[in-house]
């Protein structure tokens, strides 16, 4: 059998990635700090019971019409239940990444007096 395998799943090109997740489920333990300049309220680390789970994945992802159902259904079937499965490897290899993305956003709001009239009062 002859061919050139290589070429059947493009890496490069013009095409539409389309994903859909349905269900994404996140649980843990999460530990807030304020921030430098005592406005926001930030994410310190993630717990050690942290975990996710995702329920379904839909791909509508267009390449070039030859191979574009059976990479959809190869997305749909399978990335969903690797990625529930292996859940506590990605968090933990992650982590650090996740809590400062979400930090750069959290940081732009002013949340701090939220969190303070709560516990002060």
């Amino acid at each position: 059998m002859k061919g050139d395998v290589f070429h059947v799943v493009p890496l490069a090109g013009k095409g539409k990635i389309g994903l859909t997740v349905t269900e994404l489920k996140f649980w843990g333990t999460l530990y807030l700090k304020q921030s430098k300049n005592g406005k926001s309220i930030l994410i310190d680390k993630l717990g050690d019971d942290t975990h996710f789970s995702i329920a379904k994945i839909t791909s509508t992802t267009e390449f070039d019409g030859n191979i574009d159902e059976i990479f959809n259904a190869i997305i749909e079937d399978t990335l969903a239940d690797y990625l529930t499965r292996f859940n506590g490897v990605i968090v933990n290899t992650f982590a650090a990444d996740f809590v400062e993305t979400l930090n750069s956003v959290l940081g732009l709001y002013e949340t701090w007096r939220l969190i303070a009239a709560i516990i002060y009062d």
